[in-house]
């Protein structure tokens, strides 16, 4: 797949409360298969990630992220 030409999704993740929750979940992500790149906003509670459909799917990234122990919600 060509740099650049991922799909992205983002999340509401509710239980962020300081920068170790983003980096636990910035590392989580770039370790996965599949991610391009994603980008983890605590003022707005947010998660966006750009990734390869044919590696990993949305529920795949949703579980990820709750198994670290944040309640999440894909956003539209």
């Amino acid at each position: 797949m060509p740099n650049g030409s991922g799909k992205q999704v983002s999340f509401a993740v509710h239980g962020m409360h300081c920068e170790g929750c983003v980096s636990l979940i910035t590392k989580a992500l770039q370790g996965r298969e599949g991610v391009m790149a994603n980008q983890v906003s605590l003022a707005d509670s947010v998660v966006l990630v750009t990734f390869d459909p044919q590696k990993v799917a949305p529920a795949e990234l949703k579980a990820l992220i709750e198994d670290l122990g944040y309640t999440v919600a894909e956003k539209i």
